[in-house]
């Protein structure tokens, strides 16, 4: 018995022995991996090096790269990279996805890069600029997806060249691959606003002005701007002054433009400000414009006349606008202000003060919801140099009211009308849906449709015929034959396109339409007759 009793005393003790090394392994296996969170956590990342960060607009990780650093020194005050104190932020550009989702992360959702990270978001929404990501963060957004010139999804491997080209089921690795990847590098190019030219391509001196332009605007200055009643992330860099430009919140008033820092100077501004709509020349008035009952206005305001006011509205666009070069020198522009009219009783961002009320000539206020503007003299015949739909009235069909109006001003000059080059992402979108809506309209009705030509098409339209080009390129209904461009279509075919555009375009579904005989403009004494304009 005395020696059972040993040997399970040496037994215990051996188990004793064993659990207690099982104990220091766990420990140390716990202290490895808190050390190795530690320095995943105090890991920093310089400047332009590649990571996967946490996106704000969908929670997922995303390939991106370093912009600009944060840091939190130890008198709580936030500095940029100065090589002391603790990083508290990262400025991030998201790859694949345009410039306006940039934005400030917390270190803690920045990792090291891992090409895992490739495959979790959309290509097809990437290669648009990301705009359904920028849903969470915009009361209102432009597009979602990729978009087509049919305003419609576009699959993923129509917009991606690669993807086509790399494909092993083809039919054929000849002609019929080469000609779908023209096809998809085109649209590409278009969707990413490139034009087919790198930087690298370009002669010198647009190098260094490219280079310095994405330098100077490589980070937001203003995160959000307050445009009356609305609330709206801020997409790029806009110079306004450095003592205001430094801010997260930027206050803006919607009838004079004036811009401020603070909401109680705001609040003083408005009680003040007496301004019910832009200044210069109202050319259109359309009332019930759409389901809404809205009446729609359209103010021609001279650059020179009123240069303060069109200074602060091309910053406010410059916010929206990535290459916009316009800010200051409006003198050789006409800009063309589109309004909704509304009941000044009813508007609740206003003072309510009813003395001031009753000096309203109309008891109405105008507030814009977009604009265009226009060299008054352009060696091009450009019939429009800059064109925006405020984020916060978009998909609404605004934006194809604007174009009708710039190419209404165009036919009252006799001018074959086309937009100043480049375009932006979304601007490229617009127009190329805009000129195929209007020239599937323009060819419907015709009997001998393979008759028609492209300036046929452009004498109906007022189009340029590069512009007639493209859009029936766009649409597949151009063929090239015998050394020229032939229109190829049944009237069947272009039934299905309308059909579509009635199904997908907001422009549609508002019933919002542009009335031509309510222009008052007529152009000045100094415009050219047709015959010496460019087609």
């Amino acid at each position: 018995q005395q020696q059972q009793q040993q040997q399970q005393q040496q037994g215990n003790t051996k188990d004793d022995d064993d659990d207690d090394d099982d104990n220091d392994d766990q420990k140390t296996n716990c202290h490895h991996q808190e050390e190795e969170e530690k320095n995943k956590k105090n890991k920093e990342f310089p400047i332009k090096s590649k990571v996967s960060a946490k996106a704000s607009f969908d929670g997922h990780l995303h390939p991106a790269t370093v912009v600009e650093i944060q840091r939190r020194n130890s008198t709580k005050k936030k500095d940029f990279d100065d090589g002391e104190g603790e990083i508290e932020k990262y400025y991030i550009h998201y790859d694949k996805f345009d410039k306006r989702l940039d934005e400030w992360v917390s270190a803690e959702n920045v990792h090291d890069y891992t090409a895992a990270g490739d495959g979790l978001f959309d290509e097809s929404e990437a290669q648009n600029g990301g705009v359904a990501g920028s849903a969470n963060k915009m009361m209102t957004t432009q597009t979602n997806g990729a978009v087509n010139t049919n305003g419609e999804s576009t699959p993923h491997s129509a917009t991606n060249p690669l993807l086509s080209s790399n494909n092993k089921n083809s039919h054929s690795e000849g002609t019929t691959t080469r000609k779908l990847t023209r096809t998809m590098k085109r649209r590409y190019n278009e969707i990413h606003n490139v034009d087919g030219v790198s930087v690298e391509d370009l002669p010198r001196i647009d190098q260094l002005a490219e280079k310095e332009h994405e330098e100077k605007t490589k980070m937001k200055n203003i995160q959000c701007v307050q445009f009356g009643k609305y609330e709206m992330d801020a997409w790029y860099y806009s110079p306004y002054p450095e003592i205001t430009g430094q801010c997260d919140m930027l206050y803006v008033c919607p009838y004079c433009m004036k811009y401020m820092r603070k909401p109680k100077t705001m609040q003083k501004h408005q009680k003040e400000c007496t301004i019910t709509h832009p200044p210069g020349k109202k050319i259109y008035e359309h009332e019930n414009a759409n389901d809404e009952q809205t009446t729609i206005c359209f103010w021609e305001i001279d650059g020179k006349e009123a240069k303060t006011y069109c200074q602060n509205l091309c910053l406010v666009a410059k916010l929206f606008l990535d290459h916009k070069t316009l800010y200051y020198d409006v003198e050789p522009f006409n800009f063309y202000v589109m309004t909704e009219c509304k009941s000044s009783s009813s508007d609740t961002h206003r003072n309510s003060n009813e003395k001031d009320t009753m000096k309203k000539k109309d008891n109405r206020v105008h507030v814009p919801v977009g604009y265009f503007s226009k060299e008054k003299q352009s060696a091009e015949e450009y019939n429009l140099a800059c064109i925006l739909t405020l984020p916060s009235h978009q998909r609404r069909g605004y934006g194809s009211f604007l174009i009708s109006m710039s190419y209404e001003l165009s036919k009252r000059e006799g001018k074959f009308g086309t937009p100043e080059r480049p375009l932006s992402d979304l601007g490229r979108v617009s127009y190329r849906s805009y000129w195929s809506k209007h020239i599937l309209e323009a060819m419907r009705g015709h009997k001998n449709m393979n008759g028609l030509t492209v300036r046929d098409l452009s004498m109906k339209t007022m189009f340029r015929e590069s512009d007639v080009t493209s859009a029936l390129q766009s649409l597949n209904l151009l063929k090239y034959w015998k050394g020229q461009h032939i229109v190829s279509a049944t009237p069947k075919i272009v039934e299905t396109h309308l059909q579509s555009f009635s199904k997908t375009t907001t422009t549609n579904r508002s019933n919002l339409r542009f009335e031509p005989s309510f222009v008052t403009w007529q152009p000045s004494a100094a415009s050219e007759p047709l015959g010496n304009k460019k087609k």
